[in-house]
C-alpha cells in the first residue's frame, strides 16, 4: 500500500471536495442503502495504489470545469469533483487503482437513474421468462409488463428490494471483491479482465433477480412479508456475489500470477511537496462553476404553439412544467432537455408525490408505442400514460429521442396524461397523440 506524509492533506482535500459537492448540488445526493457498502468499498479501494505519482486526471478535471462554464449538468459537476479527488490522490500520494474511478461512477446519481429507468426492459423480459417457466409446468400465470399475475395474485417486478437496488449494489460489492483480491495478490487485473468481470457481474445480477422472482411468485411472498427482503439479499449473495468471487479468485490465481506486483510497478521517488497551489485553484474553480446549482435552473419553455389547450386550465410550475387540468384529466408537458440530461421520467417524478407505480407496461395506441401504468397512494388509484414528443416524432425509446436530439431534431417534451378512469385514459391518449 503506497501511503506517505501527504496522505492526511490528500484526505482533507477529498473531504473538502465532498463538502463542496454536497453544499452546491444537494438535490442530486440522494441518500440510499448503497452508500453504506459504497463507503466501505471506497476506503478499501483508495488504499490500493503504487508510489508512481501521476497527473493523468488533471486534463479530465479541467475539461469538465470548462464544460460547466457553458453547460449546466449535475453529472458533469459530479465527474469534475471525482476527477479532482483522484488527481489529488495520484499527485500527492501515488497512482490509484482504476477501481476507484469505477466505484465513483457506480455511486453516481446518473448510474442510479440509468439503473432505474433503463433496466425496465430487462425487468419486463424477466417477468416474461418467469411466466413462460410456470406455464410450462401448467400453472395459471400471465406476464403484464412489470407485473406477473399468478393464479389471480399480481407480483410486481420492481428495481429495488428494501431500498436495495440489486443491480447497483451488485456492482459496488463486485468492486469490493476485486479490490480485496488485488490487496491479497498485490497484482492488478488488466483492463480487459475488468471489462469481462463487470460483464459477468451484470449477467449474474440478472440471474439473481430471475431466481428471486421465481421464488417470490412460487411461494406467493408479497412485498409486505419480511421474507421478501430476505430473499432479495439471499439471491444477491448466493446467485451473484458468491459465483463472482469464485470466478474472480480462479482467474486471478491462474492468469494474474505472471503480471508484475504493485511494488514492482512503482519505486519510491523521494519526498514531494503536496501541490497546494494547483489543487487549491482547482477547488476554487469547482466552487465557481458549481455555484450555478445553488441558483434556479434556467427553464427551456414548452412550445405550446402547436398544442390545443382549449378546455384545460393551464398552470406553469416552478420547474417550468405545464400542468393542464380539467375535471377528469391531468396532463403534464415537461420542458425539453438535452440529449445527455434526465428526461423527467414520471416513474421518478410521481414518487416525489408519494405515489407508487404498478403494472407498468408498453402498448400501442394509434400506431404509437406508449408507456402505461397504475399509480397508487393509500386508497387513491390513478391511471397514467406517457411518451416523448417533438411535434414530429413520438417515441418511448430513450436512445431514439436522445440520438435524434443529438442529430439536430427539434427538442422532445415529455407528455404525461393521467386520469382515474382507465377507459377515459384511452380517449385522452388518442387525443394527445394527435395534438
Amino acid at each position: 500500500m503506497a501511503m506517505n506524509n501527504n496522505t492526511p492533506a490528500t484526505l482533507l482535500y477529498s473531504l473538502a471536495i465532498l463538502a463542496l459537492y454536497l453544499y452546491l448540488d444537494w438535490d442530486n445526493a440522494a441518500w440510499e442503502f448503497i452508500y453504506i457498502p459504497g463507503a466501505v468499498t471506497l476506503a478499501v479501494v483508495f488504499r490500493l495504489g503504487d508510489s508512481r505519482r501521476s497527473y493523468r486526471y488533471l486534463w479530465p478535471t479541467l475539461a469538465a470545469i470548462a464544460a460547466l462554464v457553458v453547460v449546466r449538468s449535475s453529472t458533469v459537476f459530479y465527474f469534475a469533483c471525482c476527477c479532482a479527488v483522484l488527481l489529488a490522490w495520484e499527485w500527492g500520494v501515488g497512482r490509484r487503482s482504476v477501481l476507484a474511478l469505477l466505484l465513483l461512477a457506480a455511486l453516481s446519481a446518473f448510474a442510479r437513474h440509468a439503473s432505474y429507468v433503463w433496466s425496465f426492459p430487462i425487468r419486463v423480459q424477466l417477468g416474461t421468462w418467469a411466466a413462460q417457466a410456470f406455464s410450462l409446468l401448467g400453472m395459471p400465470v400471465e406476464a403484464q409488463g412489470n407485473v406477473v399475475v399468478f393464479d389471480g395474485q399480481p407480483f410486481s417486478i420492481d428495481p429495488a428490494c428494501m431500498g436495495l437496488h440489486l443491480l447497483m449494489t451488485t456492482m459496488v460489492l463486485g468492486i469490493f471483491i476485486m479490490a480485496m483480491r488485488e490487496h491479497q495478490t498485490q497484482r492488478r487485473a488488466s483492463a480487459g479482465a475488468m471489462v469481462g468481470g463487470f460483464a459477468l457481474l451484470l449477467v449474474l445480477a440478472v440471474v439473481a433477480n430471475f431466481v428471486r422472482i421465481l421464488v417470490l411468485i412460487l411461494f406467493r411472498i408479497l412485498p409486505t412479508d419480511p421474507m421478501h427482503h430476505v430473499l432479495g439479499l439471499l439471491s444477491l449473495g448466493v446467485y451473484a456475489l458468491l459465483p463472482f468471487y469464485v470466478a474472480w479468485r480462479w482467474w486471478t490465481a491462474r492468469y494474474a500470477a505472471s503480471s508484475p506486483t504493485i511494488a514492482q510497478l512503482g519505486h519510491p521517488v523521494g519526498p514531494t511537496q503536496w501541490p497546494y497551489l494547483t489543487l487549491g485553484l482547482v477547488l476554487l474553480a469547482l466552487a465557481a462553476v458549481g455555484w450555478q446549482f445553488r441558483q434556479p435552473a434556467p427553464i427551456a419553455p414548452v412550445d405550446l404553439s402547436t398544442v390545443e389547450t382549449q378546455g384545460y386550465q393551464t398552470r406553469v410550475t416552478d420547474m417550468g412544467v405545464y400542468q393542464l387540468s380539467k375535471t377528469d384529466a391531468l396532463v403534464y408537458l415537461k420542458p425539453p432537455v438535452r440529449a445527455f440530461q434526465g428526461g423527467h421520467d414520471p416513474r421518478i417524478c410521481w414518487q416525489g408525490s408519494g405515489y407508487t407505480f404498478t403494472h407498468i407496461h408498453t402498448r400501442t395506441v394509434a400506431g404509437h408505442a406508449i408507456y402505461q401504468a397504475t399509480l397508487e397512494l393509500a386508497d387513491d388509484r390513478l391511471h397514467t400514460a406517457w411518451w416523448y414528443d417533438n411535434g414530429t416524432l413520438k417515441t418511448i425509446n430513450e436512445w431514439q429521442w436522445r440520438r435524434a436530439t443529438l442529430l439536430g431534431d427539434a427538442p422532445f417534451r415529455l407528455v404525461n396524461v393521467t386520469t382515474d378512469d382507465p377507459a377515459r385514459l384511452e380517449e385522452l391518449v388518442r387525443e394527445w397523440l394527435v395534438r
